[in-house]
């Protein structure tokens, strides 16, 4: 339950290393194997492909290096080759399990769940291997609104154990929408994990105030279609102790690009505007609200964003009614944002797009509109014959589309209508011949929920998405990190594309469509 979560996310809680796990059964010698880990642990793939493969020139059978060197195709994001070579390792080494878990990487990677799924389900039963797989599936599974099967899953796979790791019950625990559920696990992870026993205990005070209920729970809709009241809004913010081109450094008020705001009210206060935002995970709310409303926090909790400082410390608390204009949820764990943020002076918080997980949304920006529709309605019959589908994988709610850059194609980018202009990995967007000009562009500073950090701007970025192709001759370019749960190679915003589109999101049926807007 303790996610790290929102605008600009970066999601930490599926990554995870293979060569951790790997259970190797061939030697090599020593001083090969260490330099092949630190160049894959210091990112310097190219370098650790070369030495793979002279190791494996000599030693043609060696799974050790084998390992590293689709490790390392992996990290050039090479994943069809990857997955080719995790596949035939895999069947010359069946008891190897660390080829499998890699050639399900590759195959989610490359979008292609049920092979995936196929390759982590074999881990499952090896006591070794079973979190990893258990982990790996359920991160196959919500990518496509898989929530139930998940569950049952995790279910299952505790089952075989009489004495269920932690990592395992926490994987319950973070996908229960159940109160008694919720509860009798934080209590089990109390006992069977002591060290982290005060989050647990205030897990254990989160659940109960659902008693028993379920999170989320959403009052019947009588008809469809529903309104949802949205405008556009601005802020003025302070911007302290920036670094511009000439060097200087002092304070400036800035207008942020217009974001999509829709009204809320909580256990039946008055209403609030806050963001609408298809990157965010978590429901957040200012500070000054929380206080008005009386909520007292019942868990720590921790939110990372945009900009570079990091994680910011926060705690959970339970809002009894949250009503997004005529839609009623109940029982809505929120965090409450850091008293630090300039953000929120006129707006409320954020509810993030995946709060109607059961329910399709279409955001018509240029219209002013936001509709709610039954799961598993048709994008062209809400947005006409001109709307098209793109691949997506939603990662714990938040739906990451496959985009063409600069004719590179198959490249997941998070759809984030919080973002005000899109940005591009730095690191990953240098792979493919696309660089900051730091000549023609003076210094540029960007802001976030985690505070302020250097971006550099790239020219003349053509991104094709389904059928739109979008010229950028201003895209961000900088370090966006990394444990996202899927190869994320920038956040496309509003400025660029979502200004110019017709969106409509159903996480449940695994639907992301675009229409361009009259």
């Amino acid at each position: 339950m303790k996610r790290i979560a929102l605008l600009l996310a970066v999601l930490v809680f599926f990554t995870f290393s293979g060569n951790v796990l790997a259970a190797k059964t061939e030697k090599a010698p020593d001083k090969v194997l260490t330099q092949l880990k630190s160049m894959i642990n210091k990112g310097r793939f190219d370098d650790a492909l070369s030495v793979a493969d002279k190791a494996l020139t000599a030693r043609p059978s060696d799974s050790d290096v084998a390992y590293y060197k689709i490790e390392a195709l992996m990290g050039l994001g090479r994943y069809k080759i990857a997955a080719r070579d995790a596949m035939k390792w895999a069947a010359r080494n069946p008891k190897n399990l660390e080829f499998r878990y890699l050639a399900g990487n590759a195959a989610f990677n490359l979008g292609l769940i049920p092979p995936a799924l196929r390759n982590w389900s074999l881990l499952l039963k090896d006591r070794e291997w079973c979190v990893a797989g258990c982990r790996a599936c359920v991160r196959g599974l919500l990518a496509t609104g898989k929530e139930a099967e998940a569950r049952k899953l995790v279910e299952t796979t505790i089952g075989r154990w009489k004495e269920p790791m932690p990592d395992l019950l926490r994987l319950r625990l973070n996908l229960t929408d159940s109160g008694p559920v919720g509860v009798k696990t934080a209590a089990s992870l109390i006992k069977a994990d002591p060290e982290n026993k005060e989050e647990y205990e205030g897990l254990m005070r989160l659940y109960g105030e659902v008693g028993n209920d379920t999170l989320f729970k959403m009052d019947p809709i009588k008809s469809y279609p529903v309104k949802v009241p949205m405008k556009l809004k601005s802020e003025r913010k302070s911007f302290s102790a920036l670094v511009w081109g000439s060097m200087d450094t002092g304070t400036a008020e800035v207008t942020t690009t217009p974001s999509v705001v829709v009204t809320v009210s909580i256990n039946d206060t008055r209403r609030e505007w806050v963001t609408f935002d298809s990157g965010a995970d978590t429901v957040l709310i200012s500070p000054e609200w929380a206080e008005k409303l009386g909520l007292k926090e019942v868990a720590s909790a921790e939110y990372i964003g945009l900009g570079a400082e990091g994680a910011r410390k926060s705690g959970w608390v339970m809002l009894k009614k949250l009503a997004v204009g005529p839609v009623v949820f109940r029982n809505v764990p929120a965090m409450v944002l850091s008293k630090k943020e300039d953000y929120f002076k006129d707006i409320g918080g954020i509810i993030p797009v995946s709060l109607f997980r059961k329910q399709a949304v279409c955001l018509d920006r240029r219209h002013r509109k936001i509709t709610v529709y039954p799961g598993g309605t048709s994008p062209s019959s809400v947005m006409g014959e001109r709307s098209y589908r793109v691949k997506s994988l939603w990662v714990w709610g938040k739906p990451f589309i496959q985009v063409s850059l600069n004719g590179h194609q198959g490249k997941y980018c998070l759809l984030d209508t919080g973002a005000f202009a899109t940005f591009l990995s730095r690191e990953k967007a240098a792979s493919i011949g696309i660089k900051g000009n730091s000549a023609r562009y003076a210094s540029q500073m960007t802001r976030g929920l985690s505070g302020t950090s250097s971006t550099a701007i790239a020219d003349n970025v053509k991104m094709v998405i389904g059928r739109s192709a979008f010229n950028m001759r201003r895209v961000y370019v900088q370090d966006l990190g990394s444990g996202w749960g899927v190869d994320c190679w920038g956040l496309i915003g509003q400025k660029n594309v979502l200004t110019l589109m017709k969106l409509f999101f159903d996480y449940s049926n695994n639907t992301v469509a675009f229409c361009p807007a009259d």
